[in-house]
């Protein structure tokens, strides 16, 4: 290096620096599976959901799971290449969910969003028949009625 003032004057040159320079090709993470659970769920409980993706040049990975109720998780990690990680969600609302995660590097590249697993918490269907009732008020008569129906599979 040499340094030149507004004059002209010049200084001699500095001793001499080695600079290596390295050129780092990050490829992104691939796209993570779809994630892996329960698909029929109720609202209220927590039920847990898995995800894998590999990084191409091994670099610990990041996830974020999208819930698809308006939240999602902050980005959770670092994990290894190929490890199987699991996060937890609870829903408070009834009906169709689309999750799906996306991975990042420990350099920042992010993968695409993984193909979605649709979760469905279905409304409770009430059974509201007269037999039923009947059922559920003369519970001390289920042995007879298991009783008849046992005598009536080994007549026919």
């Amino acid at each position: 290096m040499k340094a030149e003032d507004i004059s002209g004057a010049q200084s001699d040159f500095s001793s001499a620096k080695k600079v290596i320079i390295v050129a780092v090709d990050n490829e992104p993470p691939e796209k993570p599976d779809a994630p892996t659970g329960k698909t029929f769920c109720k609202v209220g409980i927590s039920y847990s959901y898995s995800a894998l993706t590999t990084d191409p040049d091994g670099d610990r990975i990041y996830y974020m799971f999208d819930w698809d109720d308006g939240t999602s998780t902050e980005w959770t990690g670092p994990y290894n290449t190929d490890q199987t990680i699991s996060m937890s969600h609870i829903w408070d609302a009834k009906g169709t969910y689309q999750i799906k995660v996306k991975a990042k590097d420990e350099h920042g590249e992010e993968s695409e969003w993984s193909d979605p697993l649709p979760i469905t918490m279905p409304k409770n269907m009430a059974i509201n028949t007269p037999f039923i009732h009947f059922l559920d008020s003369h519970s001390h008569m289920l042995p007879l009625l298991n009783h008849l129906l046992e005598l009536y599979n080994t007549k026919n």
